[in-house]
């Protein structure tokens, strides 16, 4: 039913016989061919892509000896770890807050609804205010009389979250702690547990077939992915003394 032709015109191709049942027929325009070179391989030797007419039914026909089955296995584990460091340094005085942002300001579109007014076929007014997200951190330090350090700590990481509806926006997820520390100078404090994990399982298949038992894997492929995201914060507070008070 199948060849592979080896001539010139039609080198490294599979192509359909005119007529299953003759040998030695001319190859006629226009005839089912596929490149062993293009699509068919690329989509055999990456499974996990996606490829726009790859021609895999007449290739497994062959394969199967003219039943067609396009289906495949795919077993893939991809670990993909981000680490981004920031190391900023900031001063301040005893007893005052110091406040840090590593995030962006988001614009938020507000309508007063008061600025109707009572009338008719007037629209609303709308105003725009900024929403800083992204990694907070305020600190007050207390010195005590042995050199010791008391911080008060609070951190917040927030990120804007798209609500399901487009008239509705979005929404701002938020993980906040507050702690309060004793440390020496030049210890550090580390503080954790800013842990968001996100967990996502979707399953590919032929209809009706990618749900038969035992044999349903055979049809379909599951593609689980977890997404976790762990912030840790390391603080290490020095005393700065006044050279006023040295000399």
């Amino acid at each position: 039913k199948y060849d592979l032709a080896t001539g010139g015109q039609f080198y490294n191709k599979i192509i359909q016989r005119p007529d299953p049942n003759k040998e030695g027929e001319p190859y006629l325009p226009g005839v089912n061919v596929v490149d062993l070179g293009g699509n068919a391989i690329s989509a055999i030797a990456n499974a996990d892509a996606i490829v726009s007419s790859s021609a895999l039914d007449l290739t497994y026909s062959i394969a199967l000896g003219g039943f067609t089955l396009s289906s495949f296995l795919s077993a893939l584990e991809r670990v993909d770890l981000t680490d981004v460091q920031t190391e900023p340094v900031i001063t301040t005085k005893d007893n005052k807050k110091a406040s840090l942002l590593v995030g962006e300001e988001i614009p938020l579109r507000v309508i007063d609804a008061s600025s109707l007014g009572g009338g008719a076929g007037q629209a609303p007014r709308a105003t725009v205010q900024f929403k800083e997200v992204g990694i907070k951190l305020n600190v007050t330090p207390h010195v005590t009389n042995n050199r010791q350090i008391v911080l008060d700590i609070e951190t917040e990481r927030s990120a804007v979250k798209l609500l399901s509806a487009a008239d509705l926006g979005f929404s701002i997820d938020k993980q906040n702690t507050k702690n309060e520390i004793l440390v020496s100078d030049g210890e550090t404090a580390v503080i954790g547990g800013l842990t968001v994990t996100t967990v996502t399982r979707a399953k590919t298949g032929i209809p009706l077939l990618g749900s038969l038992p035992i044999i349903g894997s055979l049809f379909s492929f599951t593609i689980n992915t977890e997404n976790r995201k762990d912030l840790i914060i390391l603080v290490t507070p020095r005393i700065v003394d006044d050279q006023a008070q040295d000399n």
